[in-house]
């Protein structure tokens, strides 16, 4: 894996780790009982509440497993980020990277176009695949 790879990497674990939370709060809301005079069903939405709440805790024991995994990627990124020498590029790498932004949210926080955020951030790319291949040196 080069350093692109990584970082892109680290960009879609962020948002798919974010989505997964959205998702699990979102089917806790619905999981909630309400009490009315009405009669209904055991059934909720086609399944029993049994086999939700079921379902609901195996998606959260996956998504532990999986937030693990995030914090280990999110704390490496971070001792590399931190062996950059350019501010500049520190700062893009983590909001993109990290927090997993988009480049709009980037260039607004900064006060860059979009066309100069797009340099900028090339040149990191570039700085941090120097201190990438240094850090996976190390690991070997």
């Amino acid at each position: 894996m080069n350093s692109a790879q990584y970082l892109d990497q680290t960009f879609r674990y962020n948002k798919y780790i974010g989505s997964k939370i959205e998702k699990l709060v979102g089917s806790k809301q619905n999981l909630t009982a309400s009490y009315s005079d009405s009669p209904h069903s055991a059934e909720f939405f086609g399944r029993t509440m049994e086999t939700s709440v079921i379902e609901q805790i195996s998606t959260e024991s996956i998504l532990r497993k999986d937030f693990v995994r995030y914090l280990e990627l999110q704390t490496e990124l971070e001792k590399m980020i931190l062996n950059m020498k350019e501010d500049r590029y520190k700062f893009i790498i983590r909001r993109r990277y990290m927090d997993a932004l988009e480049w709009a949210e980037i260039a607004e926080m900064t006060n860059y176009s979009l066309r100069y955020l797009y340099k900028l951030h090339k040149r990191a790319v570039i700085e941090f695949d120097v201190v990438y291949n240094q850090f996976m040196a190390e690991e070997i």
